[in-house]
């Protein structure tokens, strides 16, 4: 057979005292033992390091790294024989029209993981490193081989194995749908045509990638891993979807039983990197036979060829060279021409192509030329592709679903609607923002085994007469487009009774029913669909339903229902999850790290698609601080549209000295949210886009305007303007001293219709009362100062009015310059309280107005000190306890619905790994709820009595 390349072998070996000895050999000669004295250990020692800090932060290639390549060159081809071997084989090969392959061995550890990839070129070019260098190739030769080499391509069709292990429990969950979705999007017309066929396993537990190997008699061709990963082994899952971590050589026995192997990719973290523990040197030295590193274990034990990664890879770079890799290996070309095709698009890459992160993947070899793994000549069997009829009625769909930082959630939800779950309900909460485009992504992850897809607004049923019979005809449309057979009601059917018999049929098959924007759905429409809800959930069977609206609706569903529902509730992004999806994504904002939660907090959020424009304009202008993008970005967002009929929290103040100060009032806020891990943004007249909200400051017009004093008609006149407007929170900003019935009378009128009331105390030093502050429904609010009622307050604690105290002033949470000059006092106290109304309702959309101000009173600090001569008790704020107990009650509403594991409760409570871990604790502490024995995972369930409050 031909020889299809031009081998160029390279032994690099370290002696005593560390010195080296270089051997080459090629078909036209060799050159053995040559000594490389004074070789600048020190420097090569720490190569590996400086690419991974140079791929970790985006750094553009810098001049270290070209000095470690001259080092690498210098080592082996210092020597003059050498070299002149190298150019005899390089001309020969260029004669032949033949690829050039280094293939270098490297004893020990230390030395075989030097990234022999940066090396340059001797002969010099615009391409600079010989990896990149036309029809040159340097890959790693492994040390040991203990199976034969495979010596003809595979016949189509290719068994290709997609691993991706992302444990809901990681510190670092990522999307790995997304990462699906852009692998087997590439390979789509490679798998129609039947040259390929991929396997995807998305919940790699041992047991299951046995069982997954075991379906095929073969085995696998190719076995590709992405996911968390080390020197020394894997990150897959337990059976329950927690971490489990799998060494090295327990991976590589099961890579035993694919016994036509030719492949493995290891795009997970580190697989190729250098040993880390100076422990493994001393004892590599001894025993040879260790490896460093998984891919050079499993190039000697299980595969011919295998791929692995020097350092961390962005997920848009893996992207790729996922995509131009297997796009080249399956149109016939070689491994090494594949794996420089992945790297030269990476070079050239508009966004990624100025990083090093080209250099990262390393070609290991068992002794095999890299050459085709396919054979294209061979014939293929077309595969006819799997039917699905979809009805999407009234879903706006986005461009830019890919930017999504909820991995942990989509996993849960992709698993009910896919029929994975023992759960046949999928209940969604959030706002229409979030909501939505969250609904759309978990239709695109679908998979082929779904069928029927059909989403429908709640709008969509708007004036229907019988949303049953519109149903049903929505449904019998799908069913007929997929068995061609016509189904009509019968003449004097009812939605209701054609249901029945379309029921029969929905739930033989394996279908998706969606049912978004529920806070939009009539009384008379809710009151038809929830039998059809109560049947769906309570009826065995493969059809799925989601259920998605800005609260939950229980009252839609069965009381039986919980143990078959699941809930997620999405709420907006806080700082934690934003900044793990950078890290993961454009690691170019991490040259400026220390800068990135300011732009946070000035408006970027959770808005993904403009930090994706910011690392844009990081990428182009690297030494411009970040900060400087965001006005620009902001001023060009489009404006969010009104996806739903109810508002936001809405907020309304009438003091003169917030004039001209609101945005500043609520920036404030915002960033006092962030500090407080609360996501969102709180939005004032004129600002537009802003997709995950906590709440809007009205622009109701102040009666204190452009005078400081105003009649009780004027405020009166004010409030009926804020509750028109749909103010959930009135601050009462302004009073007068006296006893006022008609305050009193307004105010219990507010109450009744939910309207949360904070007032000022007052700030005279007396009893006297303030009105409508102390009216008996307002909250009303006192001065702090060094923690002891302000000396200036109005107390009255015989009338317990007020009845919480806070810092008067706003100095507590790092307040803004323009608030600075405002006179310490209630008013400022009772800013802060408004300020931990809004953030506590944002928490939880569910309770109402008496619930709040509840929360604050029950978790407010009790203190008491000397008023009068005498001891008086008092209640001051403490918004952390506030926000817990908000937290706290969604994880026990959560688990009405039954026993759950760690990760539920956070998808469920839409909170953070990290806010939810002491949660737990405290309710275990108190016996609220207490662990339950599931086998792999543990989950908690509630105590006998307990329920939210």
């Amino acid at each position: 057979m031909a020889m299809n390349f031009e081998n160029f072998d390279v032994d690099v070996l370290a002696g005593r005292r560390n010195q080296l000895w270089v051997s080459a050999r090629s078909r036209l000669g060799a050159v053995y033992a040559v000594p490389r004295p004074g070789w600048p250990e020190e420097e090569l020692r720490e190569a590996g390091t400086t690419l991974r800090d140079a791929v970790l932060h985006a750094d553009v290639v810098p001049e270290e790294t070209r000095q470690i390549g001259k080092m690498l060159q210098e080592v082996l081809f210092g020597d003059p024989e050498v070299l002149a071997l190298f150019q005899r084989t390089r001309g020969a090969a260029a004669d032949l029209g033949r690829p050039l392959i280094v293939r270098v061995l490297g004893a020990p550890h230390e030395i075989a993981a030097l990234p022999w990839e940066l090396i340059l070129d001797p002969e010099g070019g615009s391409h600079e490193f010989l990896t990149l260098a036309p029809a040159a190739h340097v890959i790693r030769c492994a040390r040991a081989r203990t199976f034969p080499i495979p010596t003809r391509p595979i016949e189509p069709p290719l068994h290709i194995l997609l691993v991706l292990s992302s444990p809901e429990d990681n510190t670092l969950p990522f999307d790995l749908y997304e990462e699906k979705r852009s692998v087997l999007s590439e390979l789509a017309p490679l798998v129609h045509s039947g040259r390929i066929t991929v396997d995807v396993e998305e919940r790699p537990s041992m047991e299951n990638l046995r069982r997954c190997i075991s379906r095929r008699t073969r085995g696998y061709h190719v076995v590709h891993y992405l996911g968390h990963a080390s020197q020394a082994g894997l990150i897959l899952e337990t059976r329950m979807g927690t971490v489990r971590e799998i060494d090295a050589v327990q991976f590589t026995r099961l890579l035993h039983s694919c016994p036509e192997l030719r492949l493995v990719v290891y795009a997970g973290c580190l697989t190729a990197g250098p040993p880390l523990e100076d422990e493994f040197e001393s004892s590599s030295r001894d025993n040879w036979k260790l490896s460093p590193s998984i891919a050079d274990l499993s190039v000697r034990v299980a595969a011919p060829a295998v791929i692995g990664m020097q350092a961390v890879l962005p997920f848009p770079t893996q992207r790729i060279f996922a995509r131009f890799f297997y796009s080249a290996l399956a149109s016939g070309r070689g491994l090494a021409d594949a794996v420089q095709l992945a790297r030269t698009a990476i070079r050239s890459d508009e966004f990624v192509g100025s990083y090093l992160d080209w250099a990262v993947p390393s070609l290991f070899v068992a002794g095999a030329d890299p050459g085709p793994v396919l054979d294209i000549s061979a014939p293929a069997t077309p595969v006819s592709r799997p039917v699905r009829r979809e009805l999407k009625l009234g879903l706006e769909e986005e461009e830019e679903r890919s930017l999504f930082a909820r991995p942990s959630s989509l996993r849960q939800a992709v698993n009910v609607v896919s029929g994975r779950s023992s759960a046949r309900t999928l209940v969604i909460t959030g706002a229409p923002g979030l909501r939505t485009p969250f609904v759309a992504r978990v239709l695109d992850d679908l998979t082929d085994d779904v069928s029927l897809v059909l989403y429908v607004h709640a709008r969509e049923f708007a004036g229907a007469p019988d949303p049953v019979l519109l149903l049903c005809e929505w449904v019998t449309e799908l069913l007929t487009g997929l068995d061609g057979r016509d189904r009509q009601p019968q003449p004097g059917w009812n939605g209701a009774t054609w249901w029945k018999r379309v029921l029969e049929e929905i739930t033989a098959s394996p279908a998706v029913l969606v049912f978004d924007g529920l806070e939009d759905l009539s009384e008379i429409a809710s009151e038809d669909l929830r039998g059809v809800f109560r049947e769906l959930t309570l009826r065995s069977g493969q059809a799925r339903l989601v259920l998605a609206g800005l609260v939950d609706r229980d009252d839609l569903l069965d009381p039986r229902a919980g143990r078959y529902t699941k809930l997620i509730t999405l709420r907006p992004l806080e700082w934690e999850s934003v900044f793990r999806w950078i890290r993961w994504n454009f690691p170019e904002l991490l040259r400026h790290e220390d800068r990135l939660l300011a732009c946070y907090k000035a408006g970027l959020q959770d808005d993904l698609t403009l930090w994706t424009r910011l690392a844009e304009k990081v990428a182009s202008q690297p030494t411009t601080d970040p900060i400087g993008h965001v006005p620009s970005l902001l001023s060009a967002r489009p404006e969010i549209p009104d996806y739903t009929s109810v508002p936001p929290l809405r907020a309304a103040l009438a003091h003169p000295d917030v004039a001209g100060k609101v945005e500043a009032f609520a920036d404030w806020i915002t960033t006092l949210a962030s500090d407080h891990k609360v996501g969102g943004r709180v939005l004032t007249p004129g600002r537009t886009g802003e997709p995950s909200p906590i709440a809007e400051l009205l622009p109701v017009e102040s009666p204190f305007t452009p005078q400081y004093t105003a009649t009780d008609g004027d405020t009166l006149g004010w409030v009926n303007r804020a509750v028109s407007e749909g103010t959930n929170v009135l601050l009462f900003d302004f009073g007068r001293p006296g006893h006022s019935e008609i305050w009193n009378r307004v105010c219990s009128r507010l109450k009744q219709d939910q309207v949360l009331l904070i007032g000022i105390g007052g700030d005279t030093g007396d009893t006297e009362p303030n009105y409508p502050g102390w009216c008996k429904d307002v909250l009303t609010v006192g001065a702090l100062a060094n923690n002891q009622p302000a000396r200036s307050a109005t107390w009255d604690p015989a009338a317990r009015k007020p009845e919480l105290f806070a810092p008067n002033d706003l100095a507590w949470a790092d307040p803004p310059h323009a608030f600075v000059d405002i006179r310490p006092g209630s008013y400022q106290a009772a800013l802060g309280v408004l300020a931990a109304a809004l953030l506590v309702w944002s928490v939880d959309r569910s309770l109402d107005a008496e619930q709040v101000r509840k929360i604050l009173l029950d978790t407010a600090r009790q203190s008491s000190t000397t008023r009068d001569s005498k001891r008086r008790r008092f209640r001051a704020l403490d918004l952390d306890a506030a926000l817990a107990r908000a937290r706290t009650r969604l994880l026990v509403k959560a688990l009405e619905h039954g026993p759950a594991s760690r990760r539920e409760l956070v998808a469920a409570a839409g909170l953070s790994r990290t806010v939810t871990r002491p949660l737990l604790e405290g309710l275990l502490a108190d016996r609220t709820i207490r662990v339950v024995d599931s086998g792999d995972e543990k989950k908690f369930e509630l105590s006998d009595g307990a329920a939210a409050a």
